[in-house]
């Protein structure tokens, strides 16, 4: 059995996906609304409009915690709101988050609450396609469970690579999110596909740079779960990120800006800094993001900021 711990956008189409792989699915959420649709119309309230749903959905989260697989799907910011007390001693835990909890990872987070395997799925995903099973390819990261995760997910359009490197998975998906967001601002102001094609390659240093710092493989950068991800979570009209920053760079102010759900760009831009910073690390395209975010500087600004640094060699 495998149960998904948050039935948002992206947590309804892994459940979707699991349960016509063939595997018995529950989902958890705080919605009762969306509970309810779920279990009488066969419906999300909210997300993927037309398309029938055909897992089953609780709202009591002890239902999911006796799961072979306990997949997390929720915003960063509520992992630390969620007991997984009674989570069963065999279970994989496997972490879809994408951003930072504190200075941690996920997957850092949680090896300091249970003991269980943990795993983490990361990659070029709309949920919009794993939904529909069109073809993409992801990476499951983990220690020690990355094939058996892989294994177990793989089928219909979905392709997921095993790595040993779960910490580079993190840091891929959480980073490409602030990089994103730069692209965006860099569409609203007119900039077109040569600015675009700028920011995505020296975003993607930056990444790598922080990255490696903290212990991750530059190999897993350069792959689908950082390269592949930023890829399309930069140039996607679908990206919330992308779309936050294209409309802080048409002169939006942030307070105004209603996305539907979380663009995790936001808080992992200041996380970033604060970790760039602890290893001696420069990340100039996030700096700014995390400016323009807290209206320090106007989109206009952020990029004359970017411009005028000293040039050096690309690598």
């Amino acid at each position: 059995m495998i149960s998904i711990i948050g039935l948002g956008n992206w947590g309804t189409a892994l459940g979707e996906h699991c349960s016509v792989l063939g595997h018995k699915v529950i989902g958890w959420d705080r919605d009762k609304t969306v509970i309810r649709s779920i279990n009488e119309r066969r419906i999300h309230s909210k997300y993927h409009e037309g398309v029938n749903l055909s897992f089953y959905a609780t709202d009591n989260i002890n239902d999911c915690l006796g799961s072979e697989f306990v997949i997390l799907a929720l915003p960063s910011e509520a992992l630390e709101s969620i007991s997984l007390e009674g989570l069963k001693k065999e279970a994989i835990l496997i972490s879809a988050i994408k951003g930072f909890i504190g200075e941690k990872t996920p997957l850092q987070y949680l090896e300091s609450k249970v003991s269980n395997s943990l795993c983490v799925l990361s990659g070029p995903s709309f949920a919009y396609d794993v939904i529909r099973g069109n073809p993409l390819g992801i990476v499951a990261g983990s220690k020690d469970v990355a094939s058996v995760v892989s294994s177990k997910l793989s089928g219909r359009g979905m392709r997921i690579y095993p790595s040993t490197d779960s910490l580079g998975v993190e840091l891929g998906g959480a980073l490409k999110n602030v990089i994103a967001i730069a692209a965006g601002v860099s569409d609203g102001l007119g900039y077109g596909d040569s600015a675009r094609a700028g920011i995505i390659t020296r975003g993607l240093a930056e990444m790598i740079r922080l990255s490696k710092a903290m212990g991750a493989k530059f190999e897993t950068l350069c792959g689908l779960s950082g390269l592949g991800d930023l890829l399309m979570t930069a140039s996607s009209p679908l990206s919330r990120n992308r779309t936050l920053g294209f409309r802080l760079g048409k002169g939006e102010k942030i307070q105004d800006i209603n996305l539907g759900s979380v663009a995790e760009g936001v808080g992992t831009s200041k996380k970033a800094l604060i970790l760039a910073k602890k290893f001696g690390v420069e990340i100039p395209i996030t700096e700014q993001v995390a400016k323009l975010i807290d209206g320090q500087v106007t989109p206009l600004e952020m990029e004359k900021n970017l411009l005028s640094r000293a040039l050096n060699s690309e690598f």
